[in-house]
């Protein structure tokens, strides 16, 4: 027998911070999509090296999720994690674009951080908006799932997309503007639900 939950609801948050979570998925698969081309044909840099770079930038990214974990619960607080992450996220991009390897290493090392202290953080106030809603927290987590997925699958054609049709620079733009534009539904969540 199936037990369906009729007597609460969502807030608000969780479908805030689950479109924060598509956008800026999008933003960073769109940008995986993309990197190596963009290394290899902006910068002039052999495919070899730029798919060891890859691997270390997809590698590093999950290892500062743990530095960005502990920040955010013991230091600077989630809130204030997410929205630095995606002003270092922003930043990042913006200095990966400038077409030298040492930028492009400097906007890494940006974006590394930015997404260690984005990522679980959101997941961390995505989780707190049930801690007085228990029985939802089941959908809530695959509403969540579901926009990590379609953020995820379809930033890497959207980006690869402006990429392929208009340019590096433009596909880079596009990455820099779902950052930025993923930070709106956090602001927008009241930090009384925070």
């Amino acid at each position: 027998m199936v037990h369906r939950i009729t007597h609460i609801s969502h807030n608000k948050g969780p479908l805030l911070y689950s479109t924060s979570v598509l956008l800026n998925r999008a933003a960073h698969y769109g940008f995986r999509a993309i990197l190596v081309g963009y290394i290899v044909n902006s910068l002039d840099v052999e495919e070899i090296s730029a798919l060891t770079l890859y691997g270390w930038f997809t590698a590093l990214v999950i290892w500062f999720e743990v530095l960005g974990a502990v920040l955010g619960d013991l230091v600077l607080g989630n809130r204030k994690s997410i929205i630095i992450g995606v002003v270092l996220q922003v930043l990042g991009i913006g200095i990966a674009t400038i077409p030298s390897l040492e930028a492009l290493y400097a906007g890494l090392f940006l974006l590394i951080l930015g997404s260690g202290l984005y990522r679980p953080n959101l997941i961390s106030s995505f989780g707190k908006q049930y801690l007085d809603k228990k029985e939802l927290i089941v959908p809530g987590f695959i509403l969540y799932q579901l926009a990590i997925m379609l953020g995820s699958f379809g930033g890497a054609l959207i980006i690869e997309f402006f990429a392929g049709h208009s340019g590096f620079s433009i596909g880079l733009l596009a990455v820099g503007l779902l950052y930025l534009v993923s930070l709106i539904p956090v602001l927008l969540v009241k930090k009384s639900q925070d």
